[in-house]
């Protein structure tokens, strides 16, 4: 079995070079003239990892491609922003976004787009559409839906009392007392009357 390539201060290496066991440098960092620069000086060269990288930390600068999946381990914060302003968590049970700037946390979808956040891909909770509806959903099943007139409530509704709007000078009170739902109009012409 081959030993590891340990390289101290001052290696140079001229030509590729395949590493399939430990890899370390020394302080000075580690310096190649062909495919691949790593250390102080600067990198011009692309540099290609195949396999379980691990350290300590890992600054870059410029445009990074990925072309299979990146894993972040549970209780892992991903940060963003210069002041980490937004943070995306997730623990053994939850994924939290915190967000602490000074401005908006925002989801924009353009047009023909929509927001939908579900349970499951058969189990949706609601959907945002611009220029068009918002929807929600109760197990599954659609209860309430914005309209170019209003809203659209499928199933019962309960308020436990206030006020409908008939014009800019009326309203109608709504109030339950005992079995009894009563309905008061506010406004000029005001009048009762009682379900009972």
């Amino acid at each position: 079995m081959a030993e590891p390539l340990i390289l101290k201060n001052g290696s140079n290496i001229t030509n590729n070079v395949t590493i399939n066991s430990v890899f370390e440098s020394g302080s000075s960092g580690v310096h190649t003239t062909s495919s691949v620069g790593i250390g102080t000086t600067t990198v011009v060269n692309t540099l290609t990892v195949s396999g379980v990288t691990t350290t300590a930390g890992l600054y870059v600068s410029g445009l990074s491609t990925f072309s299979e999946n990146v894993q972040f381990l549970d209780d892992v914060d991903v940060f963003f922003g210069t002041g980490n302003d937004t943070k995306i968590t997730h623990d053994e049970n939850n994924t939290t976004v915190r967000h602490t700037g000074t401005g908006n946390l925002k989801v924009v979808a353009g047009i023909g787009s929509t927001v939908i956040i579900e349970k499951d891909s058969n189990n949706p909770i609601a959907h945002f559409t611009p220029g068009e509806s918002v929807e929600l959903y109760h197990n599954g099943n659609k209860k309430f839906e914005t309209t170019g007139a209003g809203v659209s409530v499928t199933g019962i509704s309960t308020a436990t009392g206030g006020f409908i709007s008939a014009a800019s000078t009326t309203a109608v009170q709504i109030t339950l007392s005992g079995n009894r739902l009563i309905f008061t109009g506010v406004g000029i012409g005001s009048t009762s009357f009682i379900l009972s």
